[in-house]
């Protein structure tokens, strides 16, 4: 017998191997095998097997499954996941299977009457009898597994009815306020749940917005609510995929890694926030899971509902292409906030710091709450000589750098590169060298020398845990201050009295061609979360914007969708973000004119928008961006993968 297998490694095309005729018999398609490749053994996946002797081939090491684990929906879901993301399989199926010796950890061997390995932890019984034994007889039915953190047979699931039983699907895009989205739920799950389905809600993070909605959904529905993400501990997590796999009736709460989760029954998906971009997976396979979710929803029969403040315009094309009913109810209008808005306009950053200051000193008289909301986190970014005008850039690629106060070092946001400040222009050799943006680390520190009484926290998104705990100390209850950036609208727990926008307009600058999306899907998201009973909106006078010309949801949603329609932008096409990257530029060249004759040969030069270099310290990167219809990579892209050197990724944030 020969077998392909998928390697998780960013190539193309699979490897055979041979099975020797001991591990014949248990190996079967979507099976992990240990196999020898290079100068050591890795994990791939069975994708094909053939009959046939190849005494050439590598032999395969061992067998790692005792059955499938990938059922119902998953298996299709993962290879079209693959296709639409233009990603080897392997790297797909990798993803979605949780780690063997996770696996091995809370599996323990059946009391049988096997004296050998009666009763034994999965692992010890491995290193005693081997795991070609272990095979065999569970293969033979003289050996079973049992679930240690469950207590049940771990064995195949019982095939489930697509989608629940009774219930139509439905698919359903659904912006309104939190409070109205989480009654909606509350409402449309108890019935799938009663009918013994399972309910995947999909959450952007876990620290924040999904620990409230954790909160929230175990009062109505108690220990029916499971998580699974990524930053749970291990041994919760596997308790989650055991359980969910297994058996109906839960509610599985997780980030976007959670949508590849095996699930007995599936009935009912949410993904709240579809507008998020955490849902696009940066690392590894670069999916966007609000797609996937809906490509799982169909292939499984299942209802499902996009939940939002505010939609993205991709999730409300999505939503029009594939017949979803669409319930947009302008809350903000509903709310009154555009009465509560006041836009301010200042000739200087100076005089929108002694405005924040003012309204921080206001709040700790009053004893109430204050949100500021600033899109950078660092001290200030762009910084510029007063003399000669310049802006100060990255040697490397040109990008604006950012000073970052504590290493007393210049950062370049685009290639990583971190330089010496000198405290001088390069330019001209001024030393008046300034700010002309503002950050949350510059208006934290300036609010804390202003005003050493308040309690003032900096609520960024790389230590959210810590700062939650840190708001919630009992001491923190009376008058605050936050200064954030967009993670302010994850606190669903802490309503502000007032929300301030210093710097607001600045986005424009920073979200390419999705700016105005990124200041509307902000300025409501914020909203959403803290309540806030005023909104005062600080701007430079010659960069001022009315925070009120964003309130209204659906007309800002045509206007923007006209426009990227006329322009041919995603959602109307899709891009794909090619990159060559080499240690040297001659090698980056190399691989750039591979990539470029791959292009020709298969007639792509028309999707071709150009080639622009770029310095990503060691690497020497040439990127290469495609723009063309949904399939304009699939029967391509497993070849340019073969390349060495190269990066391929499907629908980039920006580009």
């Amino acid at each position: 017998m020969i077998v392909d297998v998928a390697l998780p490694i960013p190539v193309g095309r699979s490897f055979s191997y041979r099975v020797p005729d001991e591990l014949a018999p248990h190996v079967f398609e979507l099976a992990r095998v240990l196999v020898p490749f290079r100068y050591r053994e890795t994990t791939g996946v069975v994708v094909a097997l053939r009959d046939g002797e190849d005494e050439g081939l590598k032999p395969i090491a061992g067998v790692l499954d005792f059955f499938p684990l990938l059922s119902d929906e998953l298996p299709a879901l993962l290879r079209w996941s693959s296709s639409f993301y233009v990603t080897p399989g392997g790297i797909a199926f990798k993803h979605a299977l949780p780690p063997a010796g996770d696996l091995e950890r809370f599996l323990s061997v059946e009391p049988g009457g096997r004296a050998d390995v009666d009763g034994l932890p999965l692992r010890k019984a491995i290193r005693r009898s081997g795991r070609t034994r272990l095979l065999q007889m569970f293969r033979d039915g003289l050996l079973g597994l049992r679930e240690t953190l469950t207590g049940e047979a771990f064995a195949p699931p019982v095939p489930a009815l697509p989608g629940s039983d009774g219930i139509e699907s439905r698919k359903t895009l659904l912006i309104d306020s939190v409070k109205e989205r989480l009654a909606h739920y509350s409402r449309i799950i108890p019935d799938h749940l009663e009918r013994g389905g399972n309910v995947l809600i999909l959450v952007p993070d876990y620290y924040a917005a999904g620990a409230w909605f954790a909160r929230m959904l175990k009062e109505t529905f108690g220990s029916r609510v499971l998580w699974f993400s990524s930053g749970t501990p291990v041994k919760q997590r596997m308790e989650t995929w055991f359980r969910s796999r297994r058996e109906g009736g839960h509610i599985v709460l997780g980030n976007k890694n959670c949508v590849f989760l095996p699930l007995h029954g599936l009935s009912l998906i949410i993904v709240e926030r579809c507008d998020d971009d955490e849902y696009k997976n940066e690392e590894g396979f670069k999916f966007n899971a609000v797609r996937v979710a809906v490509e799982r929803a169909r292939l499984a029969k299942a209802s499902i509902i996009l939940g939002c403040a505010v939609c993205s315009i991709d999730a409300i094309h999505l939503a029009r292409t594939n017949g979803f009913g669409i319930s947009c109810n302008e809350w903000p209008a509903r709310e009154g906030y555009a009465e509560r808005t006041t836009s301010v306009s200042s000739p200087s950053t100076g005089e929108i710091i002694d405005h924040l200051s003012a309204e921080a000193g206001e709040a700790g008289r009053e004893g109430t709450r204050v949100a500021i909301y600033a899109p950078r986190k660092d001290q200030g970014s762009y910084l510029k000589c007063h003399a000669c005008r310049e802006t100060l850039s990255c040697p490397g690629c040109g990008e604006a750098l950012i000073y970052d106060r504590e290493a007393g070092s210049l950062v370049c946001p685009g290639c990583g590169a971190r330089l010496a400040y000198q405290g001088t222009c390069p330019q001209c050799g001024s030393s008046a060298i300034g700010f002309s943006r503002i950050g949350t680390d510059f208006i934290a520190e300036h609010l804390r020398k202003a005003h050493p009484y308040l309690t003032i926290t900096r609520i960024t998104g790389d230590s959210l845990r810590k700062e939650i705990a840190a708001i919630r100390r009992p001491r923190n209850k009376g008058a605050h201050v936050l200064v954030g950036t967009q993670s302010l609208s994850k606190l669903y727990d802490f309503p502000a009295d007032r929300l301030l926008f210093a710097g607001w307009e600045d986005l424009r600058k920073m979200g390419g061609y999705r700016s105005e999306e990124k200041m509307h899907q902000v300025l409501l998201n914020l909203l959403d979360a803290l309540t806030p009973r005023s909104i005062m909106s600080y701007s430079a006078r010659k960069e001022s914007v009315d925070p009120r010309d964003y309130l209204n949801i659906s007309s800002f949603a045509e206007g923007e969708l006209n426009k990227r329609r006329e322009a041919q932008f995603p959602p109307f096409v899709r891009v794909f973000l090619l990159e060559a990257r080499g240690k040297t530029a001659a090698r980056a060249d190399t691989t750039l004119k591979k990539i470029l004759t791959v292009i020709v040969d298969r007639g792509l030069e028309a999707a071709l928008l150009g080639t622009l270099p770029f310095e990503r310290p060691p690497y020497h990167i040439r990127r290469v961006i495609l723009k063309g219809d949904e399939n304009l990579l699939r029967d391509t892209f497993e070849q340019l993968h073969d390349i060495p050197g190269v990066n391929i990724e499907a629908d980039p944030i920006s580009f």
